[in-house]
């Protein structure tokens, strides 16, 4: 491998790390609000007297959307294996 090609490589990998990082943390970020949203939900359950549900149902039906958030958690643990992985790469290059 010359060194045009292996500056080449390692600035691939550098690159791929930066995005996997990115989109961990939209993700991570995804979940939280999530998570924020679920903890709402909780207490305007606890008071539901006071809060008309129905105008809420769409943001309901989305927000209890087990399948997506499965799907989001699943997302955020390969993005976190490939991140390790990138990392272990950059080690073995010598740039972490």
């Amino acid at each position: 491998m010359t060194t045009d090609d292996e500056m080449a490589a390692r600035g691939r990998v550098v690159t791929e790390h930066s995005e996997v990082k990115k989109q961990l943390a939209l993700l991570v970020n995804e979940a939280v609000s999530r998570a924020d949203r679920l903890r709402k939900l909780g207490d305007d359950l606890r008071h539901i007297q006071y809060d008309p549900f129905q105008a809420k149902e769409p943001e309901l039906r989305e927000l209890l959307d087990a399948e997506r958030t499965i799907l989001l958690l699943r997302e955020i643990a390969d993005l976190r294996e490939k991140r390790s992985r990138l990392e272990a790469t950059l080690k073995e290059m010598g740039l972490a």
